[in-house]
């Protein structure tokens, strides 16, 4: 009987792993920005950059000549490890793969009403979305 039982939750243990969805979240980060990003038609995406909204910087994200091959699906922030207030946290942009072809997505960070329109940081983000 218990080789039966053990028998079973091995077969439904198998199963579950068998129709487990692919990880299809590839996710870059600042450093990452100058590189490549691979991704599949249907996948979403996490880009990962530091931000401290504390400080009244923040960060905006717009397609570069936007063909529909990517779409922004807003951001999330995450406040820093630590939790003490005023730490430098991460803010995580969400983008779905649309179809294939090659897009190109700017974000700057800035303080809104600054007199110098400079960013303090500027990233291109380079994704490739493959079949």
């Amino acid at each position: 009987m218990l080789r039966c039982l053990s028998l079973a939750a091995c077969a439904i243990l198998i199963a579950s792993c068998a129709s487990a969805p692919e990880a299809s979240e590839p996710v870059a980060s600042y450093g990452d920005s100058t590189q490549l990003i691979v991704a599949r038609v249907g996948a979403s995406l996490a880009l990962v950059v530091p931000s401290n909204p504390t400080t009244g910087f923040q960060w905006q994200h717009v397609i570069l000549e936007d063909t529909g091959v990517v779409s922004l699906n807003g951001t999330h922030a995450r406040p820093a490890p630590s939790g003490l207030l005023g730490s430098s946290g991460t803010e995580e942009l969400r983008i779905s793969a649309r179809k294939t072809g090659l897009a190109k997505v700017q974000s700057t960070y800035a303080r809104a009403g600054d007199k110098d329109p400079t960013p303090a940081r500027a990233l291109t983000w380079t994704i490739l979305i493959q079949p």
